[in-house]
């Protein structure tokens, strides 16, 4: 009787007797590591490498930013806060929420704080501070001997000696070390 003898590595995977032993398990992305396996990859090109899938090409906007073959191109970079544009580019959280956006981060800023310079990521300005009060460009005034103070996006001022002042708003009292409290470093809630 005669039988089929396939080289290693080059099985018959179609049942068809007129070209035998046709398939190259190492190679075949329709058969890779043996006749069943076929490479279907998420987002991406796939190819067969030492019969095993692998990413041959992404399509866009996707990447395989975690480097694993066997989940494809896993990542959308337009829309992964953690990769962003490309893979590693992570959007700032800095007192706030990142989202990505058309592979461009943005974020939505946590109540009390803005983002008030473009070159810096993040919400990195306070807007219950003196300097930016409610807003990025509202400075409060600060009158010849009174201490200005930033409540609830409000600007108010207190008659205080030099180094001290009523952060809190409440009275007349000048209750805040303006000298060595971190919070309050020169001026209130600074």
């Amino acid at each position: 009787k005669c039988e089929t003898s396939s080289i290693e590595g080059t099985p018959e995977c179609h049942g068809e007797t007129e070209m035998e032993c046709e398939t190259n398990l190492l190679t075949d992305w329709m058969h890779c590591g043996d006749c069943d396996t076929v490479c279907q990859l998420a987002h991406a090109e796939q190819s067969c490498v030492s019969g095993r899938c692998m990413v041959a090409r992404c399509t866009e906007p996707y990447d395989n930013c975690n480097g694993n073959s066997e989940d494809g191109c896993e990542t959308n970079l337009d829309t992964t806060a953690t990769d962003c544009g490309m893979c590693g580019t992570e959007c700032s959280d800095l007192n706030g929420t990142p989202s990505c956006e058309d592979a461009g981060c943005l974020i939505e800023c946590d109540e009390g704080f803005a983002d008030c310079d473009p070159d810096r990521p993040g919400c990195e300005r306070s807007v219950n501070d003196v300097l930016s009060c409610g807003d990025c460009d509202n400075e409060c005034p600060s009158p010849p001997g009174e201490t200005a103070f930033c409540l609830d996006g409000e600007c108010g001022s207190t008659p205080c000696p030099a180094g001290l002042g009523n952060c809190d708003g409440q009275g007349d009292t000048c209750e805040q070390d303006l000298t060595s409290d971190i919070a309050n470093c020169g001026r209130c809630n600074g």
